[in-house]
């Protein structure tokens, strides 16, 4: 009797302890992803083509052409089908933004986008 609840709590403590060291790592993975992404400001120029972009919790993750990865918050640009920049960005597309701007440029073929970082655009 005593045996089996030793083993019981043997293997509580192992399990609990797995569970620890795997969440801390996937917390560990994620944040580390997190802080290689530089948050999009008013003095960063921008010209690149996107080559990656995901979304959490509305911001846009984009990673360029040139390797330099950024990360937008939440924009809207109502005028479009796809209102929120996270959903409208995709791989293949040109960015281009000047400093001391707030306007991100899109280009997608012979069409061009446009939003204001951190802005909604025409929300009636």
């Amino acid at each position: 009797m005593f045996g089996q609840i030793i083993l019981i709590a043997g293997f509580i403590i192992i399990v609990l302890l797995l569970f620890f060291f795997i969440s801390s790592d996937l917390l560990t993975y994620f944040q580390r992803e997190n802080m290689e992404y530089k948050q999009v400001e008013i003095n960063l120029k921008l010209n690149g083509i996107v080559t990656n972009t995901y979304q959490d919790k509305g911001i846009t993750y984009v990673t360029l052409n040139n390797s330099q990865k950024i990360w937008f918050p939440h924009s809207r640009n109502y005028n479009y089908k796809r209102a929120y920049l996270n959903d409208f960005m995709q791989p293949g597309d040109s960015i281009i933004k000047g400093t001391e701007n707030d306007t991100l440029k899109i280009y997608r073929g012979r069409s061009s986008y446009y939003f204001v970082i951190g802005k909604f655009i025409d929300n009636h």
